[in-house]
């Protein structure tokens, strides 16, 4: 991410002069009809901006609130007020603005659903109506209109017209999913276990461990249901994410999972979450944070809804608002982990490193400090290279978990990642196999030994195997990708080194290492000029100091002579 630049010598607690505020506005984009707007205000909305720019949302949109005392009907002020106080979390200013918004003429979706989110909290079911049949003309809120108005139904006591409601939603087309989960909630909130199971697995065929949301879902029908052991086989198969990790324990213990929603305000608010987060996927789209910010809104003991929020707001650099929603899951049963780890990378990239690793280290320092804790505080030391540390702290977070075999094999590899950094090759290749040894198909281990073993000329035959497995597993990743094209490289086979290099290069396009080695290949095989391209670009990227030394003189001397200058090459035949 991109750190915000560095603040001006002002301070945004003093009160702009008239002056000041007329030259900061002169940088700004000020309301149209900005002569309506008197020194007073016009200094709120210049400090307002300010604050946003600085990362302070609550007291942003409490200045731009101000602004609008002198200017109330200024759609400019209006829309930005808005999208400040979603972004803050302020509730009741975003729920003001956005009715004088409609009230104004103005209306979308993100305005359509802080009402919605707003009246459905407050069951003001004939308002509610209302505002869904409007909501239900506007983009998304085609989708998600007929599904919210089943749950008021339900939050009614209408609970067969709420069922009706939901089998009547049209069974193609994108939404189809949707309503199938919603299907099953409802079957769920009403006592119908065996009913929401049928819905469930509807959700999950085909896949194959992926969708771990709705394995979550079936794995509680079936546990309600009285059949633990189908919750079990689901659940066995399913991506280790922290949910999953923390329902296997439960189920294991004997104590309920608890994942579907138990309320129609819940049901509506993980529907909101799951729009959040499958727009947001790859891409930053600002209506996702209005759907997650409405979801804890309905919802505020929604764990999962504080952290998309916080992705959603550091993938906007908002980071303060981001540590500010963090703040809500520290103690979260399932996700306190992630949460942490999150906050020790934000705190990292807003260049307070010695405050991350001092929350680490503190955490560590608590009775009973899991072994995620230690997993964190290993990689923060790691980030460091403090190497001795950060396998002391892995090796603390094996002995703190000697059951999850999902967090055993990361942690052996983050062992041996360490280790062969330290230069202690032989307890580095000892760690990988003990990793690969407990989770055999994970293609981040395979290459990492395999392309280890590569480059120190040691073992070749298994080190290509390795890399030839990770890329089975893995074919669409452009590193894996790139260590089969260095195999072949130094197998001597450069013509299918270039073709599979090429392919890296184009999946990673600005990364260092893989533009290195197709400079490599290209040279090879007599294309000299693309070679030099390749270097270039090698150099564009962040090459280490090392890299950086070796590519200039491949730019310099060539690739030949450069090789010959270096003391650690031992080509493969």
């Amino acid at each position: 991410m991109v750190m915000q630049n560095s603040a001006p010598d002002i301070s945004p607690f003093r009160l702009l002069t008239c002056a000041a505020a007329a030259a900061a506005a002169a940088t700004l984009v000020l309301p149209a009809n900005a002569a309506l707007v008197e020194e007073k205000g016009l200094s709120d909305y210049v400090k307002g901006r300010y604050a946003a720019s600085e990362g302070e949302l609550n007291r942003a949109a409490g200045l731009l609130e101000d602004a609008l005392g002198y200017a109330p009907g200024e759609q400019a002020v209006l829309q930005r007020t808005l999208e400040l106080a979603v972004a803050a979390g302020d509730e009741k200013l975003a729920v003001g603005v956005a009715q004088r918004l409609v009230d104004a003429g103005q209306y979308d979706s993100a305005m359509g659903i802080i009402l919605v989110a707003d009246l459905f909290e407050r069951r003001r079911w004939d308002e509610l109506s209302a505002q869904l049949d409007q909501l239900g003309q506007s983009g998304f809120g085609s989708v998600l209109s007929p599904l919210i108005k089943a749950w008021t139904l339900e939050a009614r006591s209408k609970h067969k017209e709420a069922l009706t409601a939901l089998e009547s939603y049209p069974d193609d087309g994108p939404a189809k999913g949707y309503a199938e989960e919603q299907l099953g909630n409802l079957a769920m909130v009403q006592g119908r276990e065996v009913d929401a199971v049928r819905h469930y697995v509807k959700l999950i065929e085909g896949d194959e461990g992926g969708n771990w949301r709705a394995r979550l879902l079936l794995a509680d029908a079936y546990q309600e249901a009285g059949r633990d052991e189908y919750a079990s086989e689901v659940l066995e198969q399913a991506l280790p994410a922290p949910d999953i990790v923390h329902a296997r324990a439960a189920l294991a213990a004997g104590e309920d999972i608890d994942e579907a929603p138990q309320t129609a305000s819940a049901a509506v608010s993980d529907l909101l979450l799951r729009l959040a987060a499958d727009l947001s996927r790859g891409r930053t789209v600002p209506l996702s944070l209005v759907f997650s910010r409405s979801a804890t809104w309905l919802d505020p003991e929604n764990a999962r809804g504080w952290l998309v929020n916080a992705q959603l707001l550091a993938a906007s650099e908002q980071y303060e608002g981001a540590l500010a929603a963090l703040s809500h899951v520290e103690d979260d049963p399932v996700y306190a982990g992630m949460a942490q780890e999150q906050r020790a990378a934000l705190l990292t990239v807003m260049n307070r490193e010695a405050e991350a690793l001092a929350m680490l280290e503190a955490a560590a320092r608590a009775p009973g400090a899991s072994a995620e804790t230690f997993m964190n505080l290993g990689q923060a030391y790691q980030a460091q290279e403090r190497w001795d540390e950060a396998i002391t702290a892995f090796k603390t977070a094996l002995e703190r978990d000697v059951e999850n075999e999902d967090r055993r094999w990361q942690l052996w590899f983050l062992v041996g990642a360490a280790e062969e950094e330290r230069g202690d090759w032989q307890a580095a290749e000892r760690a990988l196999r003990q990793a690969i040894e407990l989770s055999p198909n994970q293609a981040l281990t395979l290459n990492y030994l395999g392309y280890t073993l590569l480059d120190r000329g040691v073992k070749t035959d298994e080190a290509i195997a390795l890399i030839e497995q990770a890329h089975q597993l893995e074919p669409d990743s452009g590193h894996i990708t790139d260590s089969l094209g260095w195999a072949q490289f130094r197998r001597g086979s450069y013509e299918q080194a270039v073709q599979t290099l090429e392919e890296a290069v184009a999946s990673v396009p600005g990364d260092t290492t893989i533009n290195d080695h197709l400079g490599d290949a290209y040279w090879q095989v007599g294309r000299r000029l693309e070679a030099r391209f390749r270097w270039r670009a090698a150099l564009d990227g962040e090459p280490t100091p090392e890299q950086r030394a070796d590519i200039e003189r491949k730019l310099s001397l060539g690739y030949d002579r450069a090789v010959a200058m270096r003391e650690d090459v031992s080509p493969i035949r």
